[in-house]
C-alpha cells in the first residue's frame, strides 16, 4: 500500500504541491515588482517594442512596428499573438499588469511542471522541492517576469514539452506536440528542442504515430513564423537579429573568439551584480558556482533522471545555439532564460550532494538533519539577497527608461509638428508614446539602415527619407563613472557639425550604475536633435 500511495503521488500533483508552488513564485514576483509599491513600468525598452507591434496587430491587423506597415520588430510571433489579445479585448487594462499577470501563470506553470517531472524522475522529496522552487528565488529568473517579452513563455514551454513527451497516453502527445509547436513560435530556435526530442525517442514508450504528430505539427508551426517574417522583413529570421549582431559586435560577422568566451562570458555578465563593485570576486566565486551546479549536473544523469537530464541537456543546447548565432547574454541574460531558471536548481542540488556525502560520515541522525537544515539555509540565504538585488534593479531600471525614454517621448509630442519625420535609436517607450510613427534607427524593424550605421553615413539616411528631428542614445563625456559608448554608436565631427541639439534627458547616476551594471541597459542620456540643413 506504501509503494502503491508513491507512486500515485508522483503521477500527479496534489491541490497543496500545486498551491505551495504558487504562493512561493507569485511572492517571488510580487517582491521584485517592487509590492507593496510597485511602479507600472518595464526595465527594459525593448519591451515597449512588444507592445508598439501588439497593438499596431490588434487595431489594423499589421503585424510590425508603425501602422499600417508590415516591418517585424518582434522576434517572437507567438508573444506578440498574447499581446495583441489584450489590446484587442482589454484594450484598457495597463499592459504591465496584463504581462504581469500572464507571467506569473507561467511562472506557476514552471514550477508545477518541474516538481512534476522531478517526481516522475523518482528524485528524493527534499531533491524535488530544490528542483521545484529554488528557481523562484532566483531574482535574475523572476526579474524576466518584469520584462513582458517571451522569456518566460519560452521555459515554460520548455518544461511542459520535455515533461509531455516522456508520458504515454495519446492525450499527451497531441499537448506534447502543441507545446514543441508553440515553442518554435515563441522564438526561432525553439524548433531545435523538437530535434532534441526525436533523437531521445527511443527512450521513451512512443510509437511512430506520436513521433509523425510531433513533427508534423512542429513542421507547420515553423513553417507559419519563417513566413510570417519573410511577408513582414523579408528575411526569414527575424529582423532583430541582423540589428543585435551590428550592436553588439560592430559588425555582422561574428567573430570566432566572442564564440569561444561565450560560455565564460555567459557566467560573468550573470554574476555581475552580485559584486558590482569587486569585480575580481567573480573569478573564484564562477568557479565555486559552476563546480557545484556540474555536481548537480553530473547527480541527474548519473541517477538516470531521464526528464530533468533532457531539460539540463536542452539548457546546454540553447547555449551551444547562440555561441554559434548570437553569443551574447544581452540584458541580463535574458537570451538564455532556461539556463537562469536551471542556475539554482542546480547549483543547490549540487550542495545538497555534498552534504548528504557528509552526512555518511555521522551516524548521529540529529547531525544528518542540521547538514540537511544547513543546506535549505543556505539556498533561501542566497536566494534572499538575490531576489532583493534585482528588486533594486528592476526599480532602477523602471527609473532609468521612464526619466529618459518616456520623458523623450512627451516632448516629440508636445513640441515637434506631427508633419515632421522623427526617428529614434531606442524605440520602445518612446514610440509607444508618441503613436508607432517612429521611424528606427537601430536595425530592429528596418535593416537597410545597418549599412549607414556600420559606415557611419547617418546624415545620409536621414536626408534622403528627409528626416527632420531624430534621438540618439548619449554617454557624457564630462563623467568618467559611466561605461563606454559603444564604437557603433559614435557620432562622427561629420555627423554632429550637421546637427542641433534640442532637447537631452539623462537618468540620475546613482540608478543608472545599478541597473547598467545587472543588466547592460540602454544609455544614460537620450538627445534630441535636429539636421541643420532642413531647417
Amino acid at each position: 500500500m506504501e509503494q502503491t500511495n508513491s507512486s500515485r503521488s508522483r503521477n500527479r500533483l496534489g491541490a497543496r504541491d500545486i498551491l505551495a508552488v504558487s504562493f512561493v513564485y507569485v511572492l517571488s514576483l510580487l517582491f521584485v515588482a517592487g509590492f507593496p509599491h510597485p511602479v507600472a513600468g518595464f526595465p527594459l525598452d525593448d519591451s515597449w517594442i512588444h507592445q508598439v507591434v501588439a497593438r499596431n496587430l490588434a487595431q489594423d491587423g499589421t503585424l510590425g512596428f508603425i501602422p499600417g506597415v508590415r516591418s517585424s520588430g518582434s522576434s517572437s510571433l507567438l508573444w506578440s499573438l498574447l499581446l495583441a489579445a489584450k489590446w484587442k479585448f482589454l484594450p484598457g487594462m495597463n499592459p504591465v499588469v496584463y504581462s504581469g499577470l500572464l507571467s506569473g501563470f507561467l511562472f506557476i506553470v514552471i514550477g508545477c511542471g518541474l516538481l512534476a517531472m522531478a517526481r516522475k524522475d523518482g528524485l528524493p522529496e527534499t531533491s524535488c522541492w530544490i528542483w521545484a522552487l529554488t528557481p523562484a528565488l532566483s531574482g535574475n529568473f523572476i526579474w524576466l517576469g518584469m520584462l513582458g517579452m517571451e522569456h518566460v513563455l519560452f521555459v515554460a514551454l520548455s518544461v511542459a514539452g520535455v515533461y509531455l513527451w516522456f508520458q504515454t497516453s495519446l492525450r499527451s502527445a497531441v499537448a506534447c506536440s502543441l507545446c514543441l509547436g508553440a515553442l518554435s513560435m515563441t522564438r526561432p530556435e525553439g524548433m531545435v528542442l523538437t530535434v532534441l526530442m526525436v533523437l531521445v525517442w527511443k527512450k521513451t514508450q512512443r510509437g511512430r504515430r506520436d513521433l509523425a504528430m510531433v513533427i508534423g505539427v512542429v513542421a507547420v508551426c515553423v513553417l507559419v513564423t519563417f513566413t510570417a517574417n519573410f511577408v513582414t522583413s523579408h528575411s526569414w529570421l527575424p529582423t532583430t537579429y541582423a540589428g543585435r549582431k551590428l550592436l553588439y559586435f560592430g559588425t555582422e560577422k561574428i567573430p570566432l573568439l566572442f564564440r569561444i568566451a561565450f560560455p565564460y562570458d555567459l557566467a560573468k555578465s550573470i554574476l555581475r551584480p552580485w559584486f558590482p563593485l569587486q569585480q575580481h570576486i567573480l573569478y573564484p566565486l564562477k568557479a565555486i558556482v559552476v563546480a557545484l551546479e556540474a555536481i548537480g549536473v553530473i547527480g541527474l544523469f548519473r541517477g538516470r533522471r531521464l526528464r530533468t537530464s533532457v531539460l539540463c541537456l536542452w539548457s546546454f543546447v540553447h547555449i551551444a545555439i547562440y555561441a554559434v548565432m548570437l553569443p551574447s547574454g544581452s540584458h541580463g541574460g535574458r537570451y538564455q532564460p532556461l539556463y537562469l531558471a536551471l542556475n539554482f536548481p542546480l547549483m543547490f542540488l549540487g550542495v545538497e550532494a555534498i552534504f548528504r556525502r557528509l552526512s555518511l560520515y555521522f551516524d548521529s541522525l540529529r547531525t544528518r538533519k542540521v547538514l540537511q537544515a544547513t543546506a535549505m539555509v543556505a539556498a533561501l540565504i542566497f536566494g534572499g539577497y538575490s531576489l532583493r538585488m534585482w528588486r533594486e534593479v528592476t526599480k532602477d531600471g523602471i527609473a532609468v527608461i521612464e526619466s529618459t525614454h518616456a520623458r523623450m517621448g512627451k516632448l516629440l509630442i508636445d513640441s515637434l509638428p506631427r508633419e515632421d519625420k522623427v526617428a529614434a535609436f531606442d524605440i520602445g517607450r518612446m514610440g509607444y508614446l508618441y503613436g508607432g510613427d517612429l521611424i528606427d534607427l537601430g536595425g530592429l524593424t528596418d535593416s537597410s539602415f545597418l549599412p549607414y550605421l556600420r559606415e557611419h553615413r547617418m546624415i545620409s539616411y536621414l536626408e534622403d527619407r528627409k528626416i527632420s528631428y531624430f534621438v540618439w542614445p548619449v554617454w557624457p563625456s564630462n563623467r568618467d563613472d559611466y561605461p563606454l559608448k559603444p564604437q557603433i554608436l559614435v557620432m562622427t565631427p561629420e555627423i554632429t557639425k550637421n546637427l542641433v541639439t534640442i532637447a537631452s534627458f539623462c537618468s540620475p547616476v546613482h540608478e543608472y550604475k545599478i541597473s547598467f551594471g545587472a543588466t547592460m541597459m540602454a544609455a544614460p542620456c537620450q538627445t534630441l536633435y535636429r539636421l541643420n540643413d532642413l531647417h
